[in-house]
């Protein structure tokens, strides 16, 4: 460990040295001993400010804020498991000569929709975009269409 060769080097020459004032001669037992919780502390402190917690790091998109809609479309499937049972859907929304999708959240309202992939449904809820673009809609309530 070189910072402890350093402090004994300094602590050698404090103690050789001729003065009337005392010399410090304990210093590297004391670091010795403290060395751990110091580098633990550091390394806290370090992660901690790389990686800030989840609210903080998970800022709105400026250029799309969450809000509160209505999306009318047919609920498809977005992806299945290797045994072919459905684990995400999304809703595509017909917006005139365009089609739009909103990947369903993973919560307890959009488990409930996965039973109902290939459906038209009217859901209700708060639609957010990822950083890559994509519209998600955090389903609040929601109607089966016929």
């Amino acid at each position: 460990m070189r910072t402890g060769r350093f402090l004994e080097h300094a602590g050698q020459c404090a103690s050789v040295r001729p003065s009337a004032a005392p010399a410090v001669s304990a210093t590297t037992d004391y670091l010795k001993s403290r060395f751990p919780a110091f580098v633990f502390s550091l390394l806290f402190l370090t992660v901690f400010a790389m990686y800030p917690a989840r609210a903080i790091a998970e800022e709105e998109n400026p250029a799309f804020p969450s809000k509160r809609m209505t999306v009318t479309g047919a609920l498809e499937k977005a992806a299945i498991d290797e045994r072919g049972k459905v684990i995400a859907v999304e809703i595509w929304a017909e917006a005139g000569e365009s089609t739009d999708y909103y990947l369903v959240n993973d919560d307890a309202k959009g488990n409930e929709l996965l039973a109902f992939a290939g459906k038209r449904i009217t859901a209700t809820g708060i639609v957010e975009e990822d950083e890559d673009g994509n519209k998600i809609i955090s389903v609040q309530a929601y109607t089966l269409l016929k």
